[in-house]
């Protein structure tokens, strides 16, 4: 048979950190209607955001590719008096990285965040490099390819990829 154990039940109110940890798993699911939904549940309870909470609901957009949501998300917060870190740095990021969309967006936010100081981590500074080299791709694409130089033995060498890569 089923085994239960007799605990006394406790009425447990959420506190920041646990709503930071639901939206935190709605943003790893790529959910951002959930996170928006616990987000606004979470202040209707009184409880007003931190950077991580913001970042978290930032990065349920992100996840999604979703640069303007992420970017209206990031303004609110801004708005509302709470400074980023590195980690809203990386929504940020992750949102141009994964679907693209208006990059002036993304601009505007890494200067916000670089008039305050607030520096890439390693995972940020990773993908400003891979987004900086897709770019430079695009760009070679867009002009009908091109030849770079190894930087060995000076040999030219097609920037086009061939069929077999993406």
């Amino acid at each position: 048979g089923v085994q239960t154990c007799a605990l006394p039940i406790f009425r447990v109110e959420p506190c920041l950190k646990t709503w930071t940890s639901v939206l935190s798993a709605c943003a790893r699911s790529g959910d951002p209607t959930r996170a928006a939904e616990a987000f606004d549940r979470m202040r209707a309870s009184g409880i007003s955001p931190d950077t991580k909470a913001w970042t978290a609901l930032m990065q349920s957009h992100a996840a999604r590719g979703d640069l303007g949501a992420t970017a209206e998300v990031y303004w609110r917060m801004r708005t509302e008096g709470v400074a980023p870190n590195e980690g809203t740095l990386g929504a940020a990021l992750a949102a141009g990285r994964v679907g693209g969309g208006d990059v002036s967006k993304l601009i505007a936010i890494y200067r916000d965040m670089r008039a305050l100081d607030v520096r890439p981590n390693n995972r940020g500074f990773r993908q400003l490099t891979e987004m900086w080299v897709d770019q430079a791709f695009d760009d070679v694409d867009e002009h009908g390819g091109g030849d770079v130089r190894d930087g060995n033995d000076g040999d030219r060498k097609s920037t086009r990829l061939n069929s077999s890569h993406p």
